[in-house]
């Protein structure tokens, strides 16, 4: 029981800390958005309304300008959006609500594009997750099994609120497999620049969590710990960080142990 005793504990030191507010995911950006379209300076404008699409193919994010009249291009990540530049076209995305991003296209005519596009959502916070999650998925090529969940059928589905525990789980374990995929990035990127055991933490963390001979009551105190070491390695002061890194280097000691005691295979 050593193990377990000391993964509480250390959950019960850390949780207090307070977490910031989690960045958007690749879950919350991809889909179809719709909304008007803003031509000026243009000799030949678009039309004045388009359905845009914003889709990640195998760990590549792009958007489909088609819809528009221009083209598709690939996204590189910015701190708050996403931008392109592709020959005489200058894209850049932002997300200033949920469901919502503003686009800007600049061509070096001068002419430009300006939209504010919204995408559909369930209603249901945890349903829009897995539905996101869902698209990268449909796109992944790197999953040996193929995909788990069926994209149209979750379109089509009218959720509820009684949804949204269910949609969360799903959602979890399809984000960790597309993440371990290689196609979609970690959602805490950072981690691994400052404090690079908190990363291998979670990591390992997620694949006890997937074991399937460790009691649900352990998993849930090993996950929940593993994931307030890893907001607090974000949050934390620069003089903190290596008190962080060395509770997820211990705490990772003990999931090693933890694995072997219940017998979790690649830990």
């Amino acid at each position: 029981m050593r193990s377990i005793v000391i993964v509480a504990a250390l959950s019960a030191g850390v949780l207090a800390a307070p977490r910031p507010r989690p960045p958007p995911t690749w879950s919350d950006w991809v889909g179809n958005y719709e909304g008007k379209l803003v031509w000026r300076g243009c000799s030949a404008p678009g039309g004045r309304s388009a359905t845009i699409a914003l889709t990640a193919t195998d760990g590549a994010m792009a958007i489909d300008l088609a819809p528009a009249g221009l083209r598709m291009v690939s996204l590189v990540a910015e701190d708050t959006g996403w931008s392109a530049q592709q020959g005489d076209l200058m894209v850049t995305l932002a997300r200033p609500g949920e469901h919502a991003v503003t686009l800007a296209v600049d061509l070096s005519s001068g002419c430009t594009l300006r939209a504010k596009l919204r995408r559909k959502s369930t209603q249901v916070a945890t349903c829009d997750r897995l539905i996101g999650w869902a698209r990268v998925e449909a796109a992944c090529s790197k999953l040996a099994d193929g995909p788990t969940e069926d994209l149209s059928k979750l379109v089509a589905t009218r959720w509820r609120a009684g949804d949204r525990a269910s949609c969360g789980t799903r959602a979890d374990r399809l984000e960790r497999a597309l993440v371990d995929a290689g196609c979609a990035p970690h959602p805490d990127p950072l981690v691994g620049v400052r404090a690079p055991g908190c990363l291998a933490l979670q990591a390992r963390a997620g694949k006890l969590d997937r074991c399937a001979s460790v009691p649900p009551n352990v998993k849930a105190v090993i996950v929940q710990a593993a994931g307030a070491l890893g907001a607090a390695a974000q949050s934390a002061e620069p003089a903190e960080v290596p008190t962080v890194e060395r509770q997820c280097r211990d705490l990772n000691a003990e999931l090693v142990a933890v694995g072997a005691r219940f017998r979790c295979a690649n830990m």
